[in-house]
């Protein structure tokens, strides 16, 4: 996935009119650190989900086919049920 060369300013202003849109308000102020710690939470979070879906995949390929089996799972669907499991989808 490629990712487009914004600059900090330019996610300043996109942060700032996405919350006064929300929050029906016509401008807010943030400084450029809390701008900063959002995007780190966002990536923060979005890594931590990564690695629970490839934990929950591993298991789920894993796991023996008996198991499997008294589970109704279809080991191949290892990918979609570990999907829906972290990202609820």
């Amino acid at each position: 996935m490629r990712w487009p060369q914004l600059g900090l300013a330019d996610l300043t202003i996109a942060l700032r009119r996405s919350m006064a849109h929300l929050q029906g308000q016509r401008e807010i102020r943030f400084t450029t650190m809390e701008v900063a710690m959002t995007l780190l939470q966002r990536i923060q979070n979005r890594l931590r989900k990564r690695a629970a879906y490839s934990r929950t995949k591993s298991a789920l390929r894993n796991m023996p086919l008996e198991v499997a089996i008294d589970l109704d799972l279809y080991k191949p669907d290892a990918d979609k049920i570990a999907a829906r499991a972290v990202y609820g989808h």
